[in-house]
């Protein structure tokens, strides 16, 4: 059996499925890749950007009968504490609460939020985003 398969075996065997962020959600690529994973039993995905835009990229990409979960920054009941949560980390660089609060509403950036405070397991970026961007918002959020 290949390293792959061991991997894909050892995700399906988890007692509770990874929630893994996708914030590149309009991209065709990202959301064949979302919905692989979850009915392969791999993950759970989470789309991240506005509701209605990503809604509509799912079912134009996989008609109506096909629902992945999506966090919306600017709904989520949780933005202000993670925004906060954003700026206490990089006040010490200049960052004023009301930049904080703009740049956690970057789909890349509040993906590596949630997964900084526990509501995603990890991140799948770099399909529309740069290398440098994807690791820039990282750092970002969990330092260096």
């Amino acid at each position: 059996m290949d390293l792959i398969q061991r991997v894909r075996d050892a995700a399906r065997q988890l007692p509770v499925k990874r929630t893994i962020v996708f914030p590149e959600s309009l991209d065709a690529r990202v959301l064949d890749a979302a919905r692989t994973g979850r009915d392969q039993g791999l993950f759970e995905p989470l789309l991240i950007g506005s509701g209605e835009e990503v809604r509509a990229a799912v079912v134009k990409q996989f008609g109506s009968g096909v629902t992945l979960a999506i966090a919306d920054p600017a709904q989520d009941p949780d933005f202000a504490k993670l925004a906060a949560a954003y700026h206490h980390g990089r006040a010490a660089k200049g960052v004023t609460a009301t930049e904080a609060a703009r740049e956690a509403a970057d789909p890349v950036v509040f993906a590596s939020l949630l997964v900084r405070h526990g509501r995603a397991h990890g991140v799948v970026s770099g399909a529309t985003h740069t290398t440098a961007d994807t690791v820039r918002a990282y750092l970002r959020t969990f330092g260096p």
